[in-house]
């Protein structure tokens, strides 16, 4: 029987209290990744020439969209974000926030 688990590769540039791990999809038209944010750690301003989908699948914070503030997100929330418009998360929780990415060029 083969293995179907993938592979994850971590972002050793990633700040402090913040994890990015890109998972390993050969030949696959988007990326995965999984995204973790520490009690207190507020992820860099982010802005990129992709569409993303962010599914929140553990803890709460507060999302900064587009210069906006105060959008808050819980588990199971989903968010999409329309290029190039930025994005950052502030983990404002008492546990790490993990949200699942997925994210892809449009070809509009």
């Amino acid at each position: 029987m083969t293995d179907p688990r993938l592979t994850a590769t971590g972002d050793p540039d990633a700040p402090p209290g913040i994890g990015w791990d890109v998972i390993d999809l050969p030949g696959a038209p988007f990326t995965v990744a999984r995204l973790s944010v520490a009690p207190g750690c507020t992820t860099p301003i982010d802005s990129h020439a992709v569409t993303e989908v962010w599914v929140v699948a553990r803890g709460s914070g507060e999302l900064r969209y587009d210069g906006a503030a105060g959008i808050r997100l819980t588990e199971g929330d989903a968010v999409r974000f329309v290029p190039p418009r930025t994005h950052q998360l502030v983990n404002d929780g008492t546990e790490t926030m993990v949200v699942h990415s997925v994210y892809w060029l449009d070809a509009r």
